[in-house]
């Protein structure tokens, strides 16, 4: 089995990657990501499953540069 290993990049590591990647070689580039929205009832507590509150659930529905 394949070791397990998180890799972790800052959002400026990341818009350089797809610099890189895409071949782009004038101009000056960041990262753009476009949120989404949403809302759900959730439980807090396993132990008590009736006890739901609101809750706003934030998606990244797009990343580029």
């Amino acid at each position: 089995m394949a070791e397990q290993k998180q890799i972790v990049l800052t959002h400026r590591e990341v818009a350089e990657a797809l610099v890189r990647y895409y071949g782009l070689k004038e101009g000056l580039w960041g990262l753009y990501i476009e949120f989404g929205i949403g809302g759900a009832n959730i439980g807090m507590n396993p132990a008590s499953p009736e006890e739901v509150v609101p809750a706003a659930i934030v998606p990244i529905v797009k990343l580029g540069i």
